[in-house]
């Protein structure tokens, strides 16, 4: 079965399973049953990881494997497809969640993971099997048998129907409400008790935190609430290493990678905001994140006509492309459910649909956003890493690539991975055993992936 996964010419593909299952060996032997703890804290840009601000997420850092200068995310640079490519190890384009909030023309609904619409019934709408594609590190988890069991608290896709049966996790609660910090240390106290308990105990939990994304998107930078709620995710840290000291056991077993899925940038005023009802009649259009739908051809022409004259008029630091021409490099492309025109503001620009008088008038002017360039700077997301299998007080100049985490997890689990474009090979440097295998005999690069 592992052969048909990869495309490699001769024998080369017993090689890579055989150097796999090598691994498999070597983690298993630093623990016999692997545990993992995966964080995200949404929208935590790298650069906001320092010893003055963040005492005890710097500490942690520093006594870990530490990816100085952060982890790129992909395209679009959005929380529901970057924490879906987490999970994996696929381009936006493969897994198919394409936006937070999308159309999918082939089955005429609509994915709005987060409600920004505010319909009845389209939060569970969006977790059906047709939207979602490939295998997450959770059911690839349990896929591998001998008692393994995933849990995802709050993960953007983390209740989705993935087409794997049995398509969702042993435990899985949807985002629902944002919490403080007294309600994420009790989520920390239910991870430690699914990881320790003696009946049906837990290997892997993927947890989400929606900061400091939601205070960046209502505040930015300038105005200290930042700073307020970067406090909070700091003392929730010191909580899970108290609680850790506190227990050697599980100390001694439990892996943790702490991440995030994008970065931010912050809004540099109301006149840097393109709203697309002032240029074009949106009437019959469809709308997404950063996208429209427009069936008609000519249509579609002049619209994209009318928005490249209004941008270059306006001077908006914004690129618009047609789909065919997204940068290849992206991975965003070759998908149905990507619209027909996108934008990709540069740093300091937005554009939205609609702006109300709020947005336009209001001084002063604080919010910040992503969906940039997935290489800009402030894009790119902390990537923290300690436990057995990593190397201590271990810095990590190159910047990582989320969709590399997969093939990751799935080596600290002791797992076959599925199809994905990540490669562990970007990963072994981080690894206490490293050295066992030369990197330069693993690479998952040519592995097939499905496109929808």
């Amino acid at each position: 079965m592992i052969i048909t996964k990869y495309q490699v010419d001769g024998n080369g593909i017993y090689l890579i399973f055989i150097i796999f299952i090598t691994l498999l060996i070597t983690v298993n032997s630093l623990n016999d049953k692997p545990l993992l703890l995966l964080i995200s804290m949404d929208g935590f840009r790298y650069d906001l990881l320092n010893a003055a601000t963040v005492p005890n997420i710097w500490n942690f850092a520093t006594k870990g494997v530490y990816f100085k200068n952060g982890c790129r995310p992909q395209y679009l640079t959005f929380t529901a497809p970057n924490h879906a490519s987490i999970a994996t190890g696929l381009l936006v384009e493969s897994h198919g969640i394409v936006a937070n909030y999308f159309y999918d023309p082939a089955t005429n609904t609509t994915f709005d993971l987060f409600n920004s619409t505010q319909k009845e019934g389209i939060v569970n709408a969006s977790l059906v099997g047709h939207f979602y594609n490939g295998e997450p590190i959770w059911l690839t988890n349990e896929r591998g048998g001998y008692g393994r069991r995933s849990a995802s608290l709050f993960w953007p896709t983390g209740s989705g129907h993935w087409p794997p049966a049995p398509h969702k996790p042993t435990l899985y609660r949807p985002w629902m409400e944002y919490k403080n910090l007294s309600q994420w240390m009790n989520d920390f106290d239910k991870i430690m008790e699914l990881f320790i308990r003696q009946k049906d105990p837990y290997n892997f939990v993927a947890w989400y935190i929606p900061e400091p994304d939601h205070t960046l998107h209502l505040n930015g930078f300038k105005n200290g609430k930042i700073n307020e709620k970067l406090r909070e995710l700091d003392l929730l840290i010191k909580y899970v290493n108290d609680k850790l000291e506190n227990n050697s056991d599980l100390s001694k077993r439990l892996n943790i990678i702490l991440t995030s899925d994008h970065g931010h940038a912050e809004i540099e005023g109301a006149s840097n905001v393109l709203c697309l009802t002032e240029v074009i009649n949106i009437e019959g259009l469809l709308f997404g994140d950063r996208m429209m739908y427009v069936k008609d051809v000519k249509r579609k022409h002049q619209i994209y006509e009318a928005l490249k004259k209004a941008i270059k008029d306006g001077h908006y630091g914004i690129k618009i492309y047609y789909k065919e021409d997204v940068p290849e490099e992206y991975g965003y492309s070759k998908n149905n459910k990507i619209g027909d025109i996108l934008f990709e503001p540069e740093p300091g620009y937005n554009v939205r649909v609609k702006c109300s008088h709020d947005v336009k008038d209001s001084l002063p002017f604080h919010f910040a956003c992503h969906g940039m360039n997935p290489n800009h700077w402030t894009m790119k997301s902390i990537l923290l890493m300690k436990g057995p299998v990593f190397k201590r007080n271990y810095q990590v100049d190159t910047t990582a690539n989320n969709i590399d985490l997969y093939p990751l997890m799935c080596y600290i689990l002791g797992v076959i991975p599925a199809p994905n474009n990540g490669t562990l090979e970007h990963m072994l440097n981080v690894l206490k055993m490293s050295s066992a295998i030369s990197s330069s005999s693993l690479s998952t690069k040519g592995i097939e992936v499905i496109n929808s």
